[in-house]
């Protein structure tokens, strides 16, 4: 019995999919070759593969992939933080930062993207509108405070009034060194 497209390309994306989740992109991106008609790669083909040059670390080729499915789906939260990422390593600060305000208008209570837009705005030298941020996101989600310390991009506010109690260090009053 023949398998429909249809139901040949939901398996390979599948596949794909399972392949990035054992963070196997290489096999991800062989699956995916298996659609061979590019007019039926939709939405769900370009995610994959951009997830998957993401993890090889080829930001060209995430980015060209994550740009055509913003064309189909522009409000996607995780198409707004892969374009972020690549804008990112391409030192696209401000595009960056554009693809993250994008997200958090799109996903006001989405924690994630609140948080790294602050980290994007500690980056770009806003500290003020980055601890703003980042107090908004530790609100929507105590969970993200575990990140506050180990996050690089945050250092420069760790000097800045307020981050203490954001990040939710206890002050002694000891300012002896």
């Amino acid at each position: 019995m023949a398998v429909s497209p249809r139901i040949r390309r939901a398996r390979i994306l599948q596949a794909a999919e399972g392949y990035l989740e054992l963070d196997l992109p290489r096999r991800a991106l062989a699956e995916l070759e298996r659609i061979e008609e590019p007019a039926s790669r939709k939405a769900r083909w370009y995610t994959l593969a951009a997830e998957a040059w993401q993890q090889l670390d080829d930001t060209e080729r995430a980015l060209a992939a994550w740009s055509r499915v913003l064309m189909e789906d522009p409000l996607d939260l995780d198409v707004l933080l892969g374009l972020a990422w690549c804008y990112r390593r391409t030192g696209q600060v401000s595009r960056e930062i554009s693809a993250l305000q994008d997200a958090c208008r799109a996903w006001p209570e989405e924690g994630r993207a609140l948080f790294r837009l602050a980290c994007a705005l500690a980056v770009a030298g806003e500290q003020e509108q980055a601890l703003s941020w980042l107090g908004r996101a530790v609100r929507l989600d105590r969970e993200l405070r575990n990140r506050i310390h180990d996050e690089p991009d945050l250092a420069s506010l760790r000097t800045v009034p307020g981050f203490e109690v954001i990040a939710g260090v206890e002050q002694t009053g000891d300012t002896s060194e």
